[in-house]
């Protein structure tokens, strides 16, 4: 098992609808399931829409884990690769 530090970049409007509800479960399986292994763990960081993305993942059957604040930030395993 390893660390990886690939992201997915999505905007607010790929996961959320007009009234700032998360999008309906298949809707964000097919987001997802083009982009992901099911093996994988998928790592939700940032609040608060995290808390609901975090939830509708778990729903959804997928490995996810919940890192809250920006602790994380100043770890050595920290890798961002967002340029």
């Amino acid at each position: 098992s390893r660390l990886g530090n690939g992201s997915i970049c999505l905007s607010r409007d790929k996961i959320y609808d007009d009234r700032s509800r998360i999008k309906p479960p298949g809707t964000l399986k097919d987001l997802f399931q083009r982009r992901m292994n099911p093996d994988d763990t998928i790592i939700v960081y940032g609040t608060p829409q995290a808390y609901s993305l975090f939830y509708s993942l778990r729903l959804m059957g997928c490995n996810a884990t919940l890192i809250q604040g920006d602790w994380w930030k100043k770890t050595e395993w920290a890798v961002s690769n967002i340029s």
